[in-house]
């Protein structure tokens, strides 16, 4: 099985409320671009989080593979209002992210990490092995937080350059460790 985990294309920003959260201009590029990328590595499926701009891009993808996305509730991105995602962007860039915060109003780092436990089992309960090709359209902290599981690293202690439309390729088997194929923290299918 190989899941290619990507994140969504670049949107007007979190200063706008989640449900206007669009692409820009740029940010549809970016997925259009993607898409060309991700034909080319023959999905079988496609999932996206419920939130706009990742569905935005998921259907840009979608019909250039000429499939249908499916929208999983389970991939979104940690949800913090805007007083904690500003607390925990500013922690994030000084390179410490405390598991144990106390989050008022939003979604604990550990319950980030247990929904990404619940989608990889779900992943690798649903679909098979040998022949399945995944994409998830999904966000940068959850993106990180599921490719760590995945290569069994400690969330904790992984930390992955996602910028908007890069993306990772894990191949699962039944003989070998989860092994992670391509990662592109530089984004080089969005250059010109």
């Amino acid at each position: 099985m190989l899941i290619l985990i990507a994140r969504h294309g670049e949107d007007v920003g979190c200063n706008t409320p989640e449900e206007k959260r669009l692409l820009t201009k740029r940010g549809r590029k970016q997925a259009e671009k993607l898409g060309k990328l991700i034909k080319h590595f023959n999905p079988t499926y496609i999932y996206s989080s419920s939130l706009n701009r990742a569905k935005q891009t998921a259907k840009v993808v979608a019909e250039m593979s000429n499939l249908r996305f499916r929208i999983n509730d389970f991939i979104h991105e940690q949800q913090l209002f805007k007083e904690e995602e500003e607390l925990q962007l500013l922690r994030v860039k000084r390179g410490y992210i405390d598991f144990n915060a106390t989050i008022i109003k939003g979604e604990k780092y550990t319950d980030l990490i247990s929904r990404a436990e619940k989608v990889k089992r779900w992943i690798l309960s649903e679909h098979q092995i040998k022949k399945d090709r995944i994409v998830l359209i999904t966000h940068g902290r959850f993106m990180t937080v599921l490719i760590s599981l995945f290569l069994g690293f400690k969330p904790d202690g992984f930390f992955l350059a996602n910028y908007n439309t890069s993306y990772a390729i894990i191949r699962i088997s039944r003989n070998w460790r989860p092994m992670l194929v391509l990662p592109s923290p530089d984004n080089l299918h969005l250059l010109e």
